[in-house]
């Protein structure tokens, strides 16, 4: 592997109010997500499925993330556009 050549995420440590208030797999859920966002928009095109499309490339069914997303999206670190259909 060329680790030059890879593309990498900042993980903030700082464990905020906000941060520490979510569940675990909330948590774990967005720090996998994040490995899946563009590297300079920031945004991902989740397309007419909407949040489901999620689920597939975080190899996971929607029965079992769906809480999860919905609980990051409630506390304010995820955003969903549904009129862009992006995350």
């Amino acid at each position: 592997m060329n680790y030059g050549e890879e593309h990498w995420i900042k993980v903030y440590t700082r464990d905020t109010p906000g941060w520490v208030s979510l569940s675990w797999q909330a948590r774990g859920l967005m720090l996998e997500l994040a490995r899946k966002l563009p590297k300079h928009s920031g945004e991902l095109p989740v397309g007419k499925k909407g949040l489901a499309a999620i689920a597939p490339l975080l190899r996971a069914t929607w029965s079992e993330i769906e809480p999860f997303i919905r609980e990051l999206i409630e506390n304010g670190t995820l955003e969903y556009d549904a009129e862009r259909q992006t995350i």
